[in-house]
């Protein structure tokens, strides 16, 4: 009965010792999710410069589809398929990024007398608005690539008429197959197209 008893005693003491161990496991802190956020904030490298002229530029905020009006970031492994990772996301959304990289390139050129954005308003001749149709890591192709589609439209203040229209876009080779693969091949497609902006609204508005 003796033996039979340190058994029982032996089988009771393991038990709690293994209950105890479980507690503490489950109880454990969870150790938070590390987020890794990026940025868009390339510009062209070389943008021609311009005798200036009395021209004042509306810079409107851009705006973006749905899908792309968040810090998410999206991708794609399959076709007809959109889905964000979960671990990596923009810094802020990305028409909110893009406004002051429109804005640098089209300074860099010297070609406006004054370049206003919201909230500042004033007295200006032309107004630019652009919107982001596209900004995608296409992982269902042999060869990932990140397009990036922007539309932008010009007015004049005076009879608040369209006078040119164009559709920008942009795919561009993602070397490294991750997120930030992603990344840098976002900003090169964003440098691509400021240049090709910047040279439609100076052509534009220099044939008014």
């Amino acid at each position: 009965m003796r033996h039979g008893k340190k058994i029982t005693l032996i089988k009771i003491s393991l038990s709690f010792a293994f209950l105890l161990l479980t507690s503490c496991t489950l109880f454990k802190p969870v150790a938070p999710v590390s987020i890794t956020s990026y940025v868009l904030n390339s510009i062209p490298h070389r943008l021609p410069k311009y005798h200036s002229r009395s021209v004042s530029l509306y810079v409107q905020t851009p705006t973006s589809n749905a899908v792309y009006n968040s810090n998410r970031m999206m991708y794609r492994e399959k076709a007809h398929q959109i889905a964000a990772f979960a671990l990596n996301e923009w810094a802020k959304t990305p028409n909110q990024m893009l406004e002051p990289l429109i804005v640098e390139s089209l300074q860099k050129t010297n070609y406006f007398q004054s370049l206003i954005t919201a909230p500042h308003m004033g007295n200006y001749s032309y107004s630019l608005s652009t919107h982001i149709n596209q900004l995608l890591q296409d992982y269902s192709k042999k060869y990932p690539i990140l397009r990036l589609t922007v539309q932008a439209q010009i007015k004049t203040v005076r009879s608040q008429r369209v006078i040119a229209s164009k559709v920008f876009k942009v795919t561009v080779p993602i070397k490294e197959h991750t997120p930030y693969g992603g990344v840098k091949a976002a900003n090169r497609a964003t440098a691509i197209i400021l240049k090709q902006l910047v040279h439609f609204t100076i052509k534009t508005i220099g044939s008014q």
